[in-house]
């Protein structure tokens, strides 16, 4: 074999090399623009306010306070379970932490947690570079009763393969979710434990949890759940918190943010109305 052709082989690896690196980076930042898309505006019509579609989720949102589980309801004995005190902290400010987080969100119907995680989701999609101290900037939302009778099924199916069936379109290069995770590049956001509606698959999808934690230990994991379903339902790894309703500035500050959002979708309502048709004077 001549020089020639060692050279020009080892030029062929060397293009496809960077071709598949070109590809990965590419896909890192389409798939954060379809995280940034598809989080964009609020998910349900906030009382008071017309159309969810008019009001956009970062000009809403107010930051909700978080505290850990008082003697009478303990953490289960995650990473923070030993320095547990009663001050509370935002959500943001437990994933800055370099050290990995397993967090299990408690909060009533309705209290904000499902647009917690899509807030979150939305900020770690535009942090494309990390940071300080905050690299998992691939947020992975996923609602827990839809993919539930998948996990019970397949109690082998990992989350990159999870991940690669439902995100299929989008075309993720071979392994890229599974280096990802591996990495412990990615903040994992599992929404509503407690609507999975069968005791048998939430007893799977909580094995399924825990297993990927095990598995793909790097990274974030924050878990949401009403507070009835959580005792019976529990994530071993996970430090338990309680997610605090509104109250005086935050309420103000949320209310100040929602009224203009109001008035934003009535002036949209109006300029899609049809004029109203002319009265004919008398003759």
């Amino acid at each position: 074999m001549s020089w020639v052709v060692v050279v020009n082989e080892r030029v062929d690896q060397l293009a496809r090399g960077i071709q598949d690196l070109v590809d990965r980076w590419r896909y890192g930042d389409r798939y954060r623009q379809y995280v940034l898309n598809s989080h964009r505006y609020a998910a349900r019509a906030v009382p008071g306010i017309l159309a969810p579609h008019a009001l956009e989720l970062d000009e809403i949102f107010v930051d909700a306070q978080l505290v850990f589980h008082t003697a009478d309801s303990p953490s289960q004995g995650g990473a923070d379970s030993a320095t547990h005190d009663a001050r509370s902290r935002t959500l943001q400010e437990f994933l800055d932490r370099d050290k990995r987080v397993v967090l299990a969100i408690i909060g009533a119907p309705g209290s904000g947690k499902t647009t917690l995680l899509r807030h979150a989701a939305r900020r770690a999609a535009r942090d494309r570079r990390g940071r300080s101290g905050a690299r998992r900037n691939i947020p992975i939302l996923l609602t827990l009763r839809d993919c539930a009778n998948r996990i019970a099924r397949r109690p082998t199916l990992s989350l990159p393969e999870l991940l690669e069936e439902s995100l299929r379109d989008l075309g993720a290069p071979d392994g890229w979710w599974e280096a990802s995770l591996r990495r412990g590049n990615a903040l994992v956001l599992l929404d509503g434990l407690d609507e999975v509606a069968l005791d048998e698959d939430l007893t799977q999808v909580v094995r399924w949890i825990e297993h990927q934690i095990e598995m793909y230990q790097d990274n974030h994991y924050v878990i949401t759940s009403r507070p009835r379903g959580y005792p019976t339902a529990t994530i071993r790894a996970a430090d338990v918190t309680r997610l605090q309703p509104f109250h005086g500035r935050a309420d103000r500050a949320f209310r100040a943010r929602v009224v203009p959002g109001r008035r934003a979708a009535r002036r949209a309502r109006r300029s899609h109305r049809c004029p109203p048709p002319r009265r004919r004077a008398r003759r």
